[in-house]
């Protein structure tokens, strides 16, 4: 990756300690006093005394953007001096600040509550963030980064205590994380693998996407609530998961695991069985999604705060509770012993379709043993001569993401991260071309067509032209024009040819339904695998004998009339039919430069996913910053429509730890002055992703916006 000369916003992402105490350099007083107004620190702090200290960031800092140098000794130390007043004057309004935080944070605790309070965040500094989230550039043997710590150590154990590869450190971390993750990720949802294997340099991608049940229409939700391709046994697809990661396993192109099967089964069976320590983000989605729980008994069972009161109200887990799970480890157990089939074909399949049934749903025991994973070729493109290697439909993540990459990468002027307004700009307008494009796209198994459009994304002219014709530095384009003559789907109304369904006001789910992880191992062999229920807790329907939580996938299907969560104008191309796969995010990522692994991506979030994976990449590859800086920095989405309006969404995350990551003011006007709609999000994805440099060495992080951590050996 190449070097560049540290950022204002990089500096912003240092500890308190580096903008407090940085009387032994003038260059160090110089890019903390030019963070300020960008700064990630703690929100309760920081966000308070922002317009304070506004004043004097720009009398003392001539510019934000980068460090300086001076030439004159005697000019530099009386402007470090005047630096170190404005910079105690801010220091003491911070103080004052978190003086009165502490008062209300205090007030607020001790006032009665008819719930069970959340665990109250503890302002993190960056520094913190960075320990928990961020493995630097090392020689390392094994890598996992997924958005669960103890998930990403059980991966890497396999590889360093039971000698296993890539391969068998996936299937561990992947089960793992549907049990201590339930909301995102389980052997009730699906999977999109991406495999690379050092050895033979070829890639392969297993679909392991649910599918729809044989009973399946596209009227099935006609008449019913909005809520009926969401909550409830009707919403669930056929499941596939536990298909792809034993496909992985026994091996594609002579590629696959080296431990048994019940090798890597085993840990997260006993993990099961044994219990574990809620963590803070199990708690968070759990309080917000109790009414959601409180549907299903089985569920709610789980994640209730033991009493021994039956009697007593449910109360939600908290952090640092000790979690059982006893049904899904006698799942577990069968799932060692007999494979996959244990769920597909054998007795957890009449139980579990039985449950469904009884529940409403029309999944069957015939539709789980006719399940199989697909494998498929994986999309390539290269860009700045890396070459990306992603997921095919129906997955429209790999080639919407290479799509913008490749419009991106067609200007002549570099790609900058942060305070370089125009990127943003370029970056936002490109997002809108490959989106547009992507409301083309379906399961190819269906549609012929879906191959043409991904033709178009990845490798013919097409997007250069939509660069040239169809793109202005100064402003953004007519609706109509976002993805050309050929593809476009939206007129000014935001809807197209009366076929597109229109979103309506539905609450936006910010997404936690899904997870990812990277891994690679000794011999450089590479996994990205993306795995999902959908939204959060899937269908909210949990089997009381297999203690499996399902899916929701069918409202990833288009209905006539029905939007489902995500905001996105899909087509009919995507209407529920037996057997069927529904258009995907997911965009689990492999990236080459000289036929070398140097990068293992992707993330969660609904669409989302697309837009968080590209800009990681293109901070990291194309802009040069470190991994967590990449990672970490603001984000910007434009998916065209979100919530049936045109317009571009930007950071303003509050973390569960406090703190906040929020775009810059001057970069929302420059956008704004382009006559971009700005409108702010507290989640714009969660990437987990691993790089290698050009000497080998390896760094790694877990996404700070759903607390992960990366693990190593």
């Amino acid at each position: 990756m190449s070097q560049h000369e540290p950022s204002a916003f990089e500096m912003s992402l240092q500890s308190s300690h580096v903008i407090l105490d940085s009387d032994d350099s003038d260059s160090d007083d110089d890019g903390a006093m030019g963070a300020f107004d960008d700064m990630i620190n703690s929100a309760t702090e920081q966000r308070a005394a922002l317009d304070s200290h506004a004043s004097l960031c720009s009398s003392c800092c001539p510019s934000s953007s980068s460090y300086h140098r001076f030439s004159s000794p005697e000019s530099s130390l009386a402007l470090s001096r005047r630096r170190k007043l404005a910079l105690n004057a801010f220091v003491t309004l911070a103080v004052v600040m978190l003086g009165t935080i502490i008062f209300l944070v205090s007030a607020l605790a001790s006032s009665p509550s008819t719930s069970s309070p959340p665990s109250t965040p503890t302002p993190a500094t960056v520094e913190s963030l960075k320990s928990q989230s961020y493995l630097p550039p090392d020689r390392r043997n094994g890598v996992v980064a997924s958005d669960n710590a103890l998930c990403s150590e059980m991966g890497t154990a396999i590889m360093r205590d039971h000698s296993g590869n890539a391969i068998d450190a996936a299937v561990t971390t992947t089960l793992c994380l549907g049990v201590v993750s339930m909301a995102s990720s389980g052997i009730g949802g699906g999977a999109f693998i991406l495999t690379h294997s050092a050895e033979t340099q070829s890639t392969a991608f297993v679909d392991g996407r649910e599918f729809a049940p044989s009973a399946s229409s596209p009227t099935m939700f006609s008449g019913m609530s909005e809520r009926a391709s969401v909550d409830g046994a009707l919403a669930i697809a056929v499941p596939g998961e536990l298909k792809g990661l034993q496909a992985i396993h026994e091996g594609i192109n002579n590629f696959g695991g080296k431990l048994s099967w019940s090798d890597c089964v085993a840990p997260v069976r006993d993990l099961a069985r044994d219990g574990f320590v809620v963590s803070s983000f199990l708690e968070d989605i759990t309080r917000k999604q109790w009414s959601k729980i409180l549907k299903n008994d089985a569920l709610t069972k789980v994640l209730s705060r033991p009493s021994s009161d039956p009697n007593s109200t449910p109360t939600p887990i908290r952090q640092g509770d000790i979690l059982k799970r006893p049904q899904l480890a006698n799942t577990l157990t069968m799932i060692m012993e007999e494979g996959a089939d244990a769920l597909y074909k054998g007795s957890l399949a009449a139980s579990l379709s039985s449950e469904i049934i009884s529940a409403g749903g029309i999944l069957t025991q015939a539709d789980l043993a006719a399940y199989s994973p697909t494998i498929r070729d994986p999309i390539n493109a290269t860009v700045k001569g890396y070459t990306i290697l992603g997921a095919p439909p129906p997955s429209s993540g790999g080639a919407t993401m290479i799509a913008a990459a490749r419009y991106i990468a067609g200007f002549e002027e570099p790609y900058g991260a942060n305070f370089d307004t125009l990127s943003k700009h370029r970056t936002s307008e490109a997002m809108k071309h490959a989106f547009a494009m992507r409301m083309n796209l379906a399961d190819p198994a269906f549609y012929d067509e879906t191959n043409d459009v991904v033709r178009d994304m990845i490798e013919s002219d097409y997007v250069d032209s939509l660069r040239r014709n169809f793109h202005s530095d100064d402003s953004v384009q007519p609706t109509g024009n976002y993805g050309g003559e050929k593809w476009a789907q939206l007129s000014e109304g935001g809807e197209g040819g009366g076929e597109r369904r229109k979103t309506t006001g539905l609450n936006y789910l910010e997404d936690h339904g899904t997870a990812h992880l990277s891994v690679i191992d000794s011999d450089l062999n590479c996994v990205a695998l993306t795995t999902t229920v959908n939204t959060e807790f899937g269908s909210g329907f949990l089997s009381p004998s297999t203690g499996i939580l399902l899916n929701n996938q069918m409202d990833d299907f288009a209905s006539e009339g029905r939007p489902n969560y995500f905001g996105l104008a899909p087509s009919p191309l995507n209407y529920p039919e037996p057997f069927k796969r529904p258009l995907s995010s997911m965009s689990p990522s492999i990236v080459l430069y000289d036929n070398k692994p140097r990068m293992v991506l992707g993330a969660s979030g609904g669409p989302k996913i697309i837009t968080a994976t590209l800009q990681t990449f293109l901070n990291h590859a194309l802009a040069g910053q470190d991994l967590f800086l990449a990672n970490t920095s603001p984000r910007i989405h434009d998916q065209i429509l979100y919530h049936n309006e045109l317009t571009c969404i930007y950071s303003e995350e509050t973390l569960l730890s406090g703190a906040v990551i929020e775009l810059p003011s001057s970069t929302k006007a420059s956008m704004t002055s382009r006559s971009h709609v700005m409108t702010s999000a507290s989640y714009l994805g969660c990437c987990q992703a691993i790089s290698v440099d050009v000497d080998g060495l390896i760094s790694a992080v877990s996404d700070v916006r759903k607390n992960g951590s990366p693990k190593a050996y």
